[in-house]
């Protein structure tokens, strides 16, 4: 597995860290199964997918555009959020940055960073506002 996952913030958060080289069928089974790995989905506010490990991804744009559907109808049984992607590699953090832009119109809001520190800090301001 390519990824590890810990429920963090008393179980209102999610981080995951992928490392190594990842397979976009891994990365489409974890955005498949991401609700089963929660004790309580309904109090999920926020998730963090830390990819600053990872030295190879075959990602593409239908790829991308399969985890976005993927993670759109999971995000449908959860109450509005916020979800932080770390990418520090130029290459990831483009297409982070187009998985941001077809995200738009999300009830979770969709921020891409280039550490966790970043990260963190949006997402401490976003549930701040709510």
């Amino acid at each position: 597995m390519s990824y590890t996952t810990e429920i963090i913030h008393g179980g209102t958060g999610l981080l995951r860290i992928w490392h190594g080289e990842v397979p976009i069928q891994e990365m489409l089974d974890a955005a498949r199964n991401f609700l089963d790995e929660l004790p309580d989905p309904a109090r999920l506010t926020h998730a963090i997918m830390d990819l600053s490990d990872v030295s190879r991804v075959q990602f593409d744009l239908g790829s991308l555009m399969e985890v976005l559907k993927v993670t759109r109808e999971s995000e449908e049984k959860l109450n509005p959020g916020f979800m932080a992607v770390v990418v520090p590699g130029s290459l990831l953090y483009g297409l982070a940055r187009m998985y941001q832009g077809y995200s738009h119109d999300r009830t979770w809001k969709v921020g891409v960073f280039r550490t966790l520190q970043e990260a963190e800090a949006w997402i401490r301001e976003g549930l701040g506002a709510l």
